[in-house]
């Protein structure tokens, strides 16, 4: 049987709550827009980039077998693509409230939506199954012996998603202030980023890698990772890296609401700065606290977590 990093069950557990609850708070309106409902839904922010950080920190340090990783991407469009035509089934049968053709079936079994009909949760499947389309390539940068392509990659990948969406907000901040729209001069940045809207989904998903290979080999690791990780490896640096993360994302959603109303929600808040520290103190204090043992923890094969996060979409759609 194969060890179990615990810690990880408890990452991948935590984003599953913050998922259901985060869609829940959008579909039904339970929480206010005020203080309270918004401290809930500010939580969840780290759902998804969670799932994908794990996701990397459990595959990124593990040997490759290349034919058995697409037999596995294989399977899992497979099984989407069932799941998308049960999905629109139900549309269809059940609530019909809008009109759909052929084409808009094939449109969403090819990762878009389907007519008028929210069904756009599917993202996330859409988003893992790019990266584990390009996984070997990812692979072969992540354990060359010469660190330049990781490096590259990461400063690349995070200077496009949340270093520039991090400078946007900034901008927007001073706009207000000054009365000026600063965040348009950053628009034209996006046409040089050849990974496109899921750029920062690699990102969680190779920095994720780095820290599962420190957490597994530590000194034997690279070795600024190490010293990075090294500072901020105690219980109460973590904790309070964490509550300073969320405070700050916290007044962000503040902003945004007195600026453009938004509530329950961060603006582009999977891929703030407050969010992407947020995520990587969670990953390396679940690996650090919850050591490797045998005995499953769970009572169910927390690989699939992404059978629970495509379910929530029946209660999307039915409510």
């Amino acid at each position: 049987m194969k060890k179990r990093i615990v810690g990880y069950d408890a990452a991948k557990m935590i984003a599953m709550f913050f998922v259901v609850m985060l869609h829940y708070s959008f579909y039904t309106r339970y929480y206010s827009n005020g203080l309270a409902g918004t401290v809930i839904t500010v939580m969840c922010t780290v759902c998804v980039p969670l799932f994908f950080a794990v996701n990397g920190a459990l595959l990124l340090p593990r040997p490759l077998d290349v034919s058995k990783h697409y037999r596995k991407t294989l399977n899992i469009i497979i099984i989407v693509t069932v799941w998308k035509l049960i999905a629109s089934l139900f549309f269809v049968l059940v609530d019909g409230s809008h009109p759909v053709i052929c084409k808009n079936l094939l449109i969403f079994l090819m990762g878009g939506n389907f007519g008028e009909y929210s069904s756009g949760y599917f993202w996330f499947m859409n988003a893992l199954i790019s990266v584990y389309l390009i996984f070997p390539v990812v692979k072969m940068v992540f354990d060359a012996k010469s660190q330049a392509a990781i490096n590259v990659l990461l400063v690349v990948l995070f200077g496009f998603t949340v270093g520039k969406d991090t400078l946007n907000l900034l901008l927007q901040m001073l706009g207000t202030i000054m009365h000026h729209d600063f965040v348009s001069i950053l628009s034209p940045i996006g046409d040089y980023f050849v990974f496109g809207k899921y750029g920062y989904v690699l990102l969680y998903f190779l920095v994720g890698g780095l820290i599962g290979e420190y957490l597994a080999k530590r000194q034997e690791g690279r070795r600024w990772v190490c010293d990075l990780l090294a500072l901020i490896s105690s219980r109460g640096k973590i904790a309070a890296g964490i509550v300073i993360c969320y405070a700050v994302t916290f007044l962000i959603q503040r902003y945004q609401h007195v600026v453009s109303g938004t509530s329950l929600t961060v603006d582009n808040g999977y891929w703030l700065l407050p969010t992407f520290i947020a995520v990587l103190l969670i990953c390396i204090g679940k690996g650090c606290f919850f050591k490797s043992f045998r005995k499953i923890l769970l009572s169910y094969r927390s690989e699939y977590f992404w059978c629970l996060y495509a379910s929530y979409g029946w209660f999307d759609m039915s409510v």
